[in-house]
């Protein structure tokens, strides 16, 4: 028995034995496979079968010349119900009934081979030997399962059980004989539920390696169209690429060039050529620099020829080109070194001639700065209302415009402050701090110029003038789409009589609630009204301002403001006097 059931085949019974089962996806295919199997095996069974019932009716006359007569009878009886079994399976077109045939012909066989045992003997008829053979036979051909096998086996020592039970009955003497044929059948069972378990082992790893070969086989050839697919659509990707680059060459707007490190000239575009004004046979040995103006030429050997030489890429060099008729152009080279497969080619440069765009600029920075003008004049005109109908001193807008700009300037350069404080914003600083008391229009007469002090109603009427000014600025910003500094001047019109303690008005905004713009006006306006000359109030040293303004930081004024203004002191001092009244300014105003 160890001869028979080796370590492996041990291994593969486990495994079947583990309940372990066919990948899904191959479970359906590998039912069809077998069931073919079987069809075909079941007719090699039944022409055995038949064949052997046949061949063997010879040893009647030897074991039972008496009965051979009715033997044959038998024989001839179970070879043909042999044949209506081959019949069946043979029309059986859809593979449905292989088991049934196989099964029935094993047991037509068997029941054979139980009825010679029976009128020969019982159990001591040598026909019992037919029974291993059968089922030896069976299992061995058919692709069964071991538990297909168990069970065959099983009912042939059944069947043989029974009839010797019912049909000759075993004397006690016989006990030890049946007990050995029933051990011989049993053991050539196990035999046999081995085997087909390696069988049905190795056939369902055959099968599987066989699905995954074909699979795998099946994706090759797909991998192998798709990679035929993509390398003949890069080819004609490729192709059209080469195609399109040659038209791009030849219709681009712009000069393209192939220089070396010296600026040598080894490829150009004919419109290169036709724009240098240039013959067709001047084109061998051209260098890039006999076209560049004479104060360019070392610029663009150090800052264009040398930095692309190591390996950098260049965008936007400015330089000033001369044709072959003496006619200069601005231009603008961008560049980048050439290489294939690791080996330098050269330097490409793309040549744009930029000289209408040159002129085109320099008219938009001359409109923008009429447009600059304008504006400020028409800001300054619609400012000097209020003025007309104050009594402010002379050149107040100017010196409010520059002590702003002086403190901006200054915060500018500080960690303190969290704004971004950029040329755009001192730009539109300079013309907002002008509107500052636009709103003053709308205080009468009365208020305005009264001399002595104003009761509350009057001084609340005087107050509005903020809310009244940033409300005409709003109105004025929502006609002027995107205008910087009209938002700026609404936020100072609105709050720059707001306190850093937050007792100012009209809000009571406090600490950095105000605006930084407002909080920088709040230090320019009190610094021009303590310095400057009016009809009501003496005039303050530029010392004796300085000092208030200090002693009224966090309190009036943000801290941080007040630090740049006596960083910037000095500067305040000299614009005071650079923009100060002159005499026969204020003997005018008082005579009003």
């Amino acid at each position: 028995m160890s001869r028979i059931i080796g370590p492996d085949q041990l291994s593969t019974l486990c495994h079947l034995l583990g309940g372990e089962t066919m990948d899904p996806r191959y479970a359906e295919t590998y039912r069809r496979e077998l069931a073919e199997l079987l069809h075909r095996r079941v007719s090699y069974i039944l022409l055995v079968g038949m064949v052997f019932v046949l061949l063997f009716s010879f040893l009647d006359t030897y074991i039972a010349p008496h009965l051979s007569a009715e033997f044959f009878r038998y024989r001839l009886e179970t070879f043909s119900l042999g044949g209506l079994l081959l019949l069946a399976n043979h029309l059986d077109r859809g593979r449905r009934f292989p088991h049934v045939i196989g099964c029935a012909g094993y047991l037509l066989i068997t029941l054979f081979i139980v009825l010679l045992v029976v009128r020969t003997g019982g159990v001591r008829s040598p026909y019992w030997v037919g029974l291993p053979v059968i089922i030896i036979t069976y299992t061995a051909i058919a692709p069964l399962t071991m538990h297909q096998t168990v069970i065959c086996g099983t009912m042939a020592a059944v069947f043989y059980v029974l009839a010797l039970y019912f049909f000759a009955p075993v004397p006690p003497e016989s006990f030890l004989v049946l007990f050995n044929n029933l051990f011989f059948i049993l053991c050539f069972i196990m035999i046999a539920a081995i085997q087909s378990c390696t069988e049905a082992s190795a056939r369902e790893r055959e099968f599987v390696l066989r699905m995954e070969e074909d699979a795998a086989a099946g994706e090759l050839a797909r991998q192998a169209d798709l990679l035929e697919e993509e390398v003949a659509r890069r080819t004609r990707e490729q192709m059209a690429s080469e195609e399109r680059y040659r038209l791009l060459l030849e219709q681009i707007a712009d000069d393209v060039l192939l220089v070396n490190d010296d600026g040598e000239i080894l490829h150009a575009s004919p419109r290169f050529y036709r724009h240098m004004r240039l013959e067709p046979g001047s084109r061998e040995r051209v260098s890039l620099l006999d076209f560049v103006a004479e104060p360019d030429r070392q610029r663009v050997r150090d800052g264009l020829l040398a930095r692309l030489g190591r390996g950098e890429s260049v965008v936007g060099f400015q330089v000033r080109l001369v044709g072959a008729d003496g006619n200069q152009v601005d231009a603008e080279i961008s560049g980048t070194l050439l290489k294939r497969n690791s080996q330098i080619l050269g330097q490409q440069l793309v040549v744009r001639d930029v000289s209408r765009r040159k002129l085109l600029e320099q008219e938009l920075v001359r409109s923008l700065e009429t447009v600059k003008m304008t504006e400020t004049a028409t800001i300054l005109a619609l400012a000097r209302l209020s003025e007309h109908r104050d009594i402010t001193p002379g050149k107040h807008l100017e010196r409010i415009r520059e002590y702003c700009t002086v403190l901006a300037s200054e915060l500018a350069r500080s960690r303190q402050i969290m704004e971004n404080i950029d040329d755009s914003y001192i730009y539109n600083l300079r013309q907002a701090v002008v509107l500052h008391d636009i709103g003053k229009v709308s205080i009468p007469d009365a208020i305005l110029m009264k001399r002595g002090e104003l009761t509350a109603e009057e001084q609340e009427i005087c107050r509005r003038h903020t809310i009244n000014g940033g409300d005409v600025i709003k109105a004025m910003e929502a006609q002027a789409e995107g205008s910087g500094f009209l938002a700026m001047a609404k936020s100072i019109a609105y709050f720059h009589h707001e306190r850093w303690d937050g007792t100012g008005y009209p809000q009571g905004l406090k600490g950095k609630e105000i605006p930084l713009s407002s909080r920088i006006m709040a230090v320019a306006d009190s610094y021009e009204s303590m310095t400057s000359h009016t009809l009501y109030r003496e005039v303050y040293t530029h010392r004796q301002a300085v000092e208030a303004i200090v002693l009224g930081a966090g309190y009036q004024y943000d801290p941080v403001v007040v630090e740049a203004f006596v960083a910037r002191q000095r500067d305040f001092d000299r614009i005071r006097r650079e923009y100060s009244e002159v005499e026969e300014e204020l003997s005018r105003r008082r005579a009003v």
